[in-house]
This record gives C-alpha cells, sequence and structure tokens, in this order.
C-alpha cells in the first residue's frame, strides 16, 4: 500500500512537472510567434522604405536626364549666340550651375544606392531572422506535442493508481478474502 502511494505521488509530481514545462513552452512559442509578427512589420516597413528610395532614385535620374538634355541646348544656344558676349557670359554661369546640380544629384544617386544596398542587406537579415525564430517555433511546437502525449500517459497512470488505490482500500476492510482476489 505504502508502494503504491508512493507511485500516487511520483506520478502526480511528474504531471505537476510535465504541466509546468507545457506552460513554459507555450509561452516559449507565443514569445516566438510575436517576435515573427514584428520582423515580419519590420520587413514590410524596410520593403516599403526601399519603395520610397528607388522611387526618389527615378526622380533623380529624370532630373539628371533633363539636366543633361538642358547642358545639350544650353551648348546649342552658344554656338548659336557666339556674338552676344552678354549671353555667353550668362550661359557659362548656368553651366556651372548645371554641373554642380548635376555632382549634387550624382552625390544623392550614390546615397540612394549606398541605401539601397542597406535596405537589401537588413531585408535580408531580417528575413533570415524569421526563418530562425519559424523553425524555433516549429521545434517549440514539437515539444508541446511531446509534454502532451507526456501529459495523457500521466493521466492515465493516475487513474490506474487511483483504481488500485480504491481496490486496496476494499481489500484492506475485507482481511478474511484470499489475496489472488484483491485485484480482480
Amino acid at each position: 500500500m505504502g508502494r503504491l502511494r508512493d507511485a500516487l505521488n511520483e506520478q502526480s509530481s511528474l504531471v505537476a512537472e510535465l504541466e509546468e514545462d507545457l506552460a513554459t513552452a507555450e509561452k516559449r512559442l507565443a514569445d516566438a510567434l510575436g517576435e515573427s509578427a514584428r520582423l515580419r512589420r519590420s520587413l514590410v516597413e524596410v520593403e516599403e522604405a526601399d519603395r520610397q528610395r528607388r522611387s526618389r532614385l527615378a526622380e533623380l535620374e529624370g532630373v539628371m536626364l533633363r539636366l543633361e538634355h538642358k547642358a545639350k541646348a544650353d551648348a546649342q544656344a552658344q554656338t548659336e549666340a557666339a556674338q552676344a558676349k552678354g549671353r555667353i557670359a550668362d550661359l557659362e554661369i548656368e553651366a556651372a550651375d548645371l554641373r554642380n546640380r548635376i555632382d549634387e544629384a550624382e552625390r544623392r544617386l550614390a546615397d540612394s544606392l549606398h541605401l539601397r544596398d542597406d535596405t537589401e542587406r537588413a531585408r535580408k537579415q531580417a528575413t533570415a531572422r524569421a526563418e530562425e525564430l519559424e523553425a524555433g517555433c516549429q521545434a517549440h511546437l514539437a515539444r508541446v506535442s511531446e509534454l502532451e502525449d507526456k501529459l495523457q500517459a500521466a493521466t492515465a497512470t493516475s487513474a490506474r493508481v487511483a483504481e488500485l488505490q480504491a481496490k486496496l482500500a476494499i481489500a484492506e476492510t475485507a482481511p478474511h478474502r484470499p489475496m489472488s482476489t484483491w485485484l480482480a
């Protein structure tokens, strides 16, 4: 009878441990799912920023093409207005300004390309982290399933122990019965 009580106590402690492990695993799973959702939102934001940068890059390329076209038009105007020195001076100033603007546009283009590369790198890192988290979630789900199986087995064992205790109690109250009929 003492062994059965010890077995019952051991089974009860194992069930409690399994329930604690299950709760811990479920919390980790919830944390991992939250982290995965946050990373997905970050990925969407990074992709949106990348689209905006690409749009700005396209605008800068358009400005650069317009500036190049304007520089060509200015060159034609210089040849046609070679006789007018005042006009030539104005066009030279304008050409210098255009060069500065082209340099500025090229600098912005280089900055945008650098930002695009940084964005792409960040997107890849976020994707890799999301994949890691999803793999972790799968491992946690497998652990939760394993713990649920153990909990079911422990519950069945507890039920069997309760049945045996009931039979033992009956057997203790009827001492004149032969031992072979106690567990039947």
